[in-house]
């Protein structure tokens, strides 16, 4: 993640921000990030279900052990609680909106990129699809004729 380091630093300069580099053995740098006491660092996570209240629940909520930034805010815990009961899976989409904004407003990460996934696909492949989870199913696929 160097690369994205120096261009991040490089990025912030042009805004006025300065940005001191660090670099970290693999598993210092974890520590740090984990133990919450980075101010600013780059990691590769995602929520491995693509559900909006399981993320909120998993990254945003007071004292959720994934909350790497320390996010703390009492109306997106009642919020990710409240959404927690939402079936209707349009519903549950609807009311995630607000908790969305309410986050945003607030700017607890800043996602940027994954860098490093690639996947090569023939053209005569059908029916792929990526999941959040990191997998795909192959009963799904088949190819064209």
């Amino acid at each position: 993640m160097e690369n994205l380091t120096v261009i991040l630093q490089s990025s912030l300069a042009k805004l006025d921000v300065k940005l001191n580099l660090k670099k970290l053995p693999v598993a210092a740098h974890a520590d740090a990030v984990m133990s919450h006491k980075s101010q600013i660092a780059l990691w590769i996570d995602s929520p491995i279900q693509p559900d909006a209240n399981y993320v909120v629940g998993l990254m945003y909520t007071s004292g959720s052990l994934v909350n790497y930034s320390n996010f703390a805010d009492a109306q997106v815990d009642k919020m990710e609680e409240a959404g927690a009961s939402i079936t209707d899976p349009q519903k549950r989409i609807e009311f995630h909106k607000a908790v969305q904004e309410r986050i945003q407003e607030q700017a607890a990460f800043g996602w940027s990129v994954e860098p490093y996934y690639r996947i090569g696909i023939s053209n005569k492949l059908r029916g792929f699809r990526w999941y959040t989870t990191q997998y795909y199913e192959v009963y799904q696929m088949s190819f064209k004729d």
